[in-house]
């Protein structure tokens, strides 16, 4: 309804319920499915479905239908399982315009957004506007700074928009990472830069990317990450980067395998 909601909140004369009021604690998502849902499901479980739902209750639900419907043993949670598809299509998307449709699935690809990136890759002129009518909607998109500068999709939602582009428009998804790529880098966003060509199979940027990357990476501790990096791309490649084969030897080395670690080491004085 169209109530002067500004003016209510500075007399004090409004009570907000928001995601974080409405959202599953832990221990609400363990009563929901082990007591009322009788899933029986172990700490673990609990946990990851909390996780990946963000306390979501209908994505719970519905994972949790899944779970019993059809025996699954590992209980996690997408936005590709058909029954968090169907609802999401039906209570959701077909319901948007057609101009809102594309621009959900174009700004998919990107784990958070702003509106000169948006624009970037949808070639529209005005993503912000797009983005506060997207939030005063509620249609899963959560801001990140009070400035509304940055948002990100609900993972769920965002799972969901992504693997719709990817299988109905599979050019225009390797496009999109391209182009998130090229901003990325301009922007000096290097270590998203890296995840998006990778997506997009281009090995040598990736490669050019994480030479400059790495160091960066390395030092804020997400070895994790690069260890992802290095293990997607083939090793012939990275033997092509003296920097990238002492990176892989160090971490070969943690986790045990000094074969690899020597190997790798005695190719770098090569």
């Amino acid at each position: 309804p169209p109530l002067p909601l500004a003016q209510m909140r500075a007399r004090g004369k409004l009570i907000e319920l928001r995601t974080t009021e409405l959202r599953f604690t832990h221990q609400e998502v363990e009563t929901f499915l082990n007591q009322k849902l009788a899933l029986n499901l172990q700490p673990e479980a609990i946990t990851a479905m909390q996780v990946q739902s963000e306390g979501w209750i209908a994505g719970l639900y519905l994972a949790a239908l899944s779970i019993r419907d059809e025996g699954r043993s590992s209980q996690t949670i997408t936005g590709s399982h058909h029954y968090i598809v169907d609802y999401l299509v039906e209570q959701v998307f077909d319901h948007l315009s057609p101009t809102v449709q594309k621009f959900l699935l174009d700004t998919s690809v990107m784990e958070r957004l702003c509106d000169d990136l948006c624009d970037w890759l949808t070639g529209l002129d005005n993503s912000q506007q797009l983005l506060e009518l997207l939030e005063s909607e509620n249609l899963f998109l959560i801001p990140l700074d009070s400035s509304r500068r940055w948002y990100r999709y609900h993972p769920l939602f965002a799972g969901f928009l992504r693997e719709r582009l990817r299988r109905m428009h599979y050019g225009r998804w390797l496009d999109l990472h391209v182009r998130a790529v090229e901003w990325c880098e301009r922007k000096g966003y290097l270590a998203e830069a890296v995840d998006h060509a990778l997506i997009a199979g281009d090995f040598e940027k990736t490669l050019s990317l994480l030479d400059q990357a790495a160091e960066v990476v390395w030092q804020d501790g997400q070895i994790s990450r690069l260890q992802a990096w290095l293990s997607a791309l083939p090793e012939e490649k990275i033997k092509s980067r003296a920097r990238l084969c002492l990176y892989y030897a160090w971490i070969s080395a943690s986790l045990g395998n000094l074969d690899r670690a020597s190997c790798l080491l005695q190719h770098v004085e090569k």
